[in-house]
């Protein structure tokens, strides 16, 4: 605020001082062209205009350079504060991050639970980027709710994937996301296989929209607890349920 207070100071007067000094020569010139004719008065015209220009130079220069040296004083003093948070908050990645992740992991085998597919059908963020994993023969297996909204998502999306045999879908009770209600989460190499890379989940965030979307890591033990869960679910499908394309049916 000192700095404000100073540099508005300094053009205050410049401007005092540019005012006064062309009334006077206004006064003089009208003297000039009484006493002395055109001629002599142009000549006075010229050199006020030179040396109204010279001190406008002057002023402005003067106030970029104060200015540029502010502004980069504010720079460096917001990077030295920022520079920590980085690596404080490297379990925080935004969706395009999480995207750009999940473009090159080598896990052989990807678990999603979600609660709507929103980020998963037709054009959203990861269609394209599971449609190319596809190709590199990774796995995928989504579990979502067991409503009828959801069953028309698993079929879009089974289309979108031309019904490929490494898209899985399972649909979990009621229960299952009445506990992570608005929440979702992937898990990349589930099962710790070596030629998958390390075993990553995140867990996408409940913000509003005007927040964005941001993904937090989550720790082993929730990736442990979320893994026999989604097995047991698995494995209490009804006796002589079988798929079809993605899609777990019943008997």
């Amino acid at each position: 605020m000192n700095r404000l207070r100073e540099w508005a100071t300094d053009q205050g007067l410049s401007v005092v001082v540019i005012t006064v000094l062309t009334v006077l020569f206004s006064v003089v010139l009208a003297e000039f062209q009484t006493k002395f004719g055109y001629l002599t008065m142009i000549v006075s015209l010229l050199t006020v205009l030179i040396l109204y220009s010279l001190t406008s130079f002057l002023a402005f220069h003067s106030i970029g350079r104060r200015i540029s040296g502010d502004v980069q004083e504010t720079l460096a003093v917001i990077e030295a504060r920022q520079a920590p948070v980085p690596e404080a908050l490297s379990w925080l990645i935004a969706t395009e991050q999480l995207v750009a992740f999940e473009s090159q992991t080598k896990a052989r085998e990807i678990w999603l639970i979600s609660p709507d597919l929103s980020e998963d059908i037709i054009d959203a963020p990861f269609s394209r980027v599971v449609r190319e994993n596809l190709t590199r023969g990774i796995e995928y297996h989504f579990f979502i709710p067991d409503t009828a909204v959801m069953r028309s998502r698993a079929e879009q999306l089974r289309r979108r994937h031309n019904q490929s045999a490494l898209v899985h879908v399972n649909f979990l009770s009621d229960e299952f996301f009445f506990l992570v209600q608005d929440f979702d989460f992937v898990i990349y190499n589930p099962y710790a296989v070596d030629a998958g890379g390390p075993r990553i989940a995140y867990m996408g965030l409940p913000l509003s929209k005007a927040d964005g979307r941001w993904q937090a890591r989550v720790g082993d033990n929730l990736i442990d607890a979320l893994i026999g869960q989604l097995s047991r679910a698995d494995a209490h499908q009804p006796r002589g349920a079988r798929r079809t394309g993605m899609v777990v049916e019943g008997s």
